[in-house]
């Protein structure tokens, strides 16, 4: 249970993290 959590959260955080760099550019544009 542990380790599905924490590579849930990972997982939340890397695409949080993608989403932020590919948003940035995207308003940074417009």
């Amino acid at each position: 249970m542990h380790f599905s959590r924490r590579k849930f959260i990972g997982t939340a955080l890397a695409t949080g993290a993608v989403a932020s760099t590919t948003a940035v550019p995207s308003l940074a544009a417009a």
